[in-house]
């Protein structure tokens, strides 16, 4: 059980949900518009292709990780997720790049998968409207999509407007 009524709150669930979901959308354009100032974008590819890797492998791996309590993986997770992060700035090189990408797609798939699980398991066991919530899931999803795109192309336009040459 990942789970339990009297501790799971929907709100709060959302809440972070989309805190989350935009960070990792801003997160993604910074990369990709960082390594590409830094004229790494080779570098940006090995770290996305490890981190696709990483992430599927989680997946097929979660029955295993699942077993490990689930307040030890998720803080775990995080850990390895903003290290993951912090990495990034290496983008002259290939090995750290890897790395990178590997680290943080263990973390965030890690951390996407229970959320979709625990929510999942508390819309199933205790609420009368299953089906909106978990298809609420896929909406948060456009959102976090949307707001993170929208915050990273101002955060463009700013800076090219003060004279940071993004190229």
């Amino acid at each position: 059980m990942i789970v339990n009524n009297s501790k799971f709150n929907l709100y709060q669930y959302y809440i972070f949900y989309v805190l989350f979901g935009t960070l990792m959308s801003v997160a993604s354009f910074a990369q990709i518009m960082y390594y590409q100032g830094e004229h790494q974008l080779i570098n940006y590819g090995y770290s996305y292709a490890a981190m696709a890797i990483s992430g599927a492998l989680t997946q097929a791996l979660f029955v295993y990780i699942r077993k490990v309590s689930s307040n030890i993986i998720i803080k775990v997770a995080f850990l390895l997720y903003g290290f993951a992060m912090y990495l990034r700035i290496f983008a002259n090189s290939s090995v750290i790049s890897i790395i990178s990408g590997l680290i943080g797609g263990f973390g965030a798939t890690t951390i996407l998968v229970y959320i979709r699980l625990s929510l999942i398991e508390w819309a199933s066991n205790y609420s009368a409207n299953e089906h909106k919530i978990i298809s609420s899931r896929h909406t948060i999803v456009q959102i976090t999509t949307l707001v993170g795109v929208a915050i990273s192309g101002s955060l463009i336009t700013y800076l090219s407007h003060i004279g940071i040459d993004l190229r």
